[in-house]
C-alpha cells in the first residue's frame, strides 16, 4: 500500500513539473516572440525606411502609412480600408516605398493611333500636351517613344514626371483628356481593336 502511495506521489510531482515546465516554456517563447516584434519595430523607426505618410506598395497593393507602432504598422489602402501589418512582415518582405525620398513619380500614357496617321504629327502632338501641363516636371523632360506597329494601332508612349504623387490621377486624367482634344483637331483618329473577316463561300456541289 505504502509502495503504491509512493508511485502516485512520484506521478503527481513529475506531472506538476512538467506543467510548470511547459508553463515556463510557453512564457519564455511568447516572450521572445514579443521582444522579436518589438525589434522589428524599433528597426523601423531608426532606419526610417517607411514614414507616417508615405505610399507604399506591399503584396502588391498601394497603400499609405497611417501609423507606426512597436508591434505593427496600420497603412490605409485607397478604398480607405485599413490593414493591420506586422513590422516583421514590413522587414522581411519587399515593401515599395513611392516616397523614400522624393515624391515625385513617373506617369506613363499610352495612345494608339489609326494605321495611316501621320507619326511626326503624333509624336509633336503628344509632345504640346506634356509641355502644356503645369503639372508635369521639366527636369526630366517629358519623352514620346513611337514604339511598335501594333495589331490595330500604331503604338505611342508619353512618359512624363509629376511633381506629387498625389496628383497623379488627376494628371493622367488631364492629359487624357487635352491628347483626344489635340489629336481630333489634327486630324488624328485614335484606335481601336479592330478585325477583318473574310468568309468564302463553297460554290461546288457535294
Amino acid at each position: 500500500m505504502l509502495r503504491i502511495g509512493g508511485i502516485l506521489f512520484m506521478a503527481i510531482f513529475i506531472s506538476e513539473a512538467l506543467g510548470h515546465s511547459f508553463l515556463a516554456l510557453y512564457v519564455f517563447e511568447s516572450s521572445v516572440v514579443t521582444l522579436y516584434i518589438i525589434f522589428f519595430g524599433y528597426v523601423l523607426l531608426v532606419e526610417q525606411s517607411v514614414k507616417v505618410g508615405d505610399y507604399v506598395t506591399i503584396a502588391g497593393q498601394w497603400a499609405q502609412i497611417k501609423s507606426l507602432g512597436p508591434r505593427a504598422t496600420i497603412v490605409q489602402t485607397f478604398d480607405r480600408s485599413e490593414i493591420i501589418v506586422p513590422n516583421s512582415d514590413m522587414i522581411a518582405n519587399p515593401v515599395t516605398n513611392w516616397t523614400l525620398t522624393d515624391r515625385r513619380m513617373r506617369i506613363v500614357i499610352p495612345v494608339g493611333a489609326a494605321y495611316g496617321s501621320d507619326v511626326e504629327v503624333v509624336l509633336q502632338t503628344l509632345m504640346d500636351c506634356a509641355m502644356a501641363s503645369a503639372k508635369v516636371s521639366r527636369r526630366p523632360e517629358p519623352l514620346v517613344m513611337f514604339k511598335k506597329f501594333g495589331d490595330s494601332a500604331l503604338e505611342f508612349e508619353l512618359h512624363v514626371w509629376i511633381h506629387d504623387i498625389n496628383e497623379r490621377h488627376k494628371v493622367r486624367s488631364a492629359l487624357h483628356q487635352d491628347q483626344e482634344r489635340r489629336l481630333r483637331d489634327a486630324g488624328i483618329t485614335i484606335a481601336f481593336p479592330q478585325r477583318d473577316i473574310h468568309i468564302q463561300s463553297d460554290s461546288k456541289k457535294l
